[in-house]
Parts: C-alpha cells; structure tokens; sequence
C-alpha cells in the first residue's frame, strides 16, 4: 500500500508542476502580450510629445529623428540643432519634452549643454534629457548622471535600445 501512496504522491507533484508550468507559460505569454500593449500605448501617446535632437553628426540626427518616428513620435514634433548651444537657444525659444543629445559636439558639449539644461529656467531644466554617445567610461557615465541625464545610450545602438530608455522615461 506505501509503494502505491508513493506512486500518487509523485504523480500529483508531478501534475501540480506540469499544471503550474502550463499556468506559467500562460502568463508568460499574456504579460508579453501585455506589455507589447502596454508599449503600444505608449507609442500612441508619444505623437504627441516635442523631442529636440542634438548631435553635430547630420547623418546621426537623422537617424535618431528616423528612429524616434518609428517609435511613434511625430515627424513634426522633431526638432533638431548641430550642437549645445544651438539646441539651448532652441529649448529656450521652445520647450520641448525630451531632448536626445550626443556628448562630444564643438562649440558646447552635450555634457555642457546638460548642465546648462538643468541650470536653466523653470520652463527647460526638467526636460527629460537621454545622452547618445560613444562615451562608455564609467567616470563619463557618472558625470552625466551626476549633471541629471535620465538615460543614458552607448553607440552603436539600436531601435529597441532607443525604444527602451523612450519608455524608461515616458512610463
């Protein structure tokens, strides 16, 4: 009799993990959609939002412009300056919701223009600031935390990444 309790034992273990694995692959495939809704939505509501785009690189502001239509901004909501104090002067003649700007620029960094931002008038200092660049030091990344970057992006990257920190912000 003890070998055949042992037997349903087992077996209802194994139903109740077979069950709870089933249960968890549901909900896995729920929230994932879920969260694809949930991204959708947001997408939805960044049409909406003004975006400055700051980067002395033509090609690479037009990528990020680019990138961030595809992520659901619209195309006349983006603005775009060659370098910080370009972008300061836009900012301050237009306040816009997220300015996505690049580190090394002449004229005025992207780490100037940062703390320019965050030193500015009640109506530019908490933009939501996300830094671009090819600076992957620690000490770089730290620094621009310390100055008040909300998000920070190494390049390369690509949309998701974009997408991501968008979201980060925005959530």
């Amino acid at each position: 009799m003890r070998g055949k309790y042992v037997t349903l034992v087992v077996y209802l273990v194994f139903l109740k993990v077979r069950v709870m694995r089933l249960s968890l692959s549901w909900f896995l495939k729920k929230s994932s959609k879920l969260y694809d809704f949930f991204l959708e939505g947001l997408r939805m509501a960044y049409d909406s939002l003004k975006v400055l785009v700051v980067d002395d690189s033509a090609v690479m502001r037009q990528i990020i412009k680019n990138t961030l239509k595809q992520l659901g901004f619209a195309p006349g909501n983006i603005a775009d300056a060659e370098d910080g104090a370009m972008g300061l002067k836009k900012l301050e003649d237009s306040p816009v919701d997220l300015v996505v700007s690049d580190w090394n620029m002449p004229k005025m960094t992207g780490i100037e223009f940062l703390k320019a931002v965050r030193g500015g008038s009640d109506a530019i200092k908490k933009v939501n600031f996300i830094m671009v660049t090819s600076e992957a030091d620690k000490e770089k990344i730290m620094e621009a935390v310390q100055a008040g970057v909300n998000q920070y992006i190494v390049k390369p990257f690509n949309a998701n990444q974009l997408d991501e920190k968008v979201a980060a912000i925005f959530k």
